[in-house]
């Protein structure tokens, strides 16, 4: 792993812990507890963030593109609230390949079907 993608690891976990630490008596081994609950893993940031972090490490592709975790950062954190979402192509295969766009009734979109888009959302009144 790269400076780079280390520091964007340790930055994606600081922010929680440090919330954790602040609020909670137990501590880093309450902090573990927590993230090993089935309560954090049902999170939908995490649900999504994890599917596509995995499914990112264990594809084919020799490295990671710079915008890949502002990409997934992003997406986890709209796609379970939003109706349309407009990304690039890789993110948009990969969110259709793992099925997140039907789990969490999104419809996703890339520049390359955006005519799509637009006749969807001249179809609302």
């Amino acid at each position: 792993m790269s400076e780079i993608e280390n520091n964007q690891v340790l930055h994606m976990l600081d922010g929680p812990l440090s919330l954790w630490n602040s609020e909670q008596e137990s501590g880093l081994s309450g902090y573990l507890e927590f993230l090993q609950s089935n309560d954090y893993k049902q999170l939908p940031y995490v649900d999504i963030n994890a599917c596509m972090v995995a499914d990112l490490f264990t594809s084919k592709r020799k490295s990671l593109e710079i915008g890949d975790p502002t990409d997934i950062s992003n997406l986890s954190t709209l796609l379970p609230y939003c109706d349309y979402i407009l990304t690039d192509r890789d993110q948009m295969k990969r969110i259709k390949r793992l099925n997140l766009d039907k789990k969490y009734n999104t419809k996703v979109f890339a520049l390359s079907n955006i005519n799509d888009l637009f006749s969807d959302l001249e179809k609302i009144e």
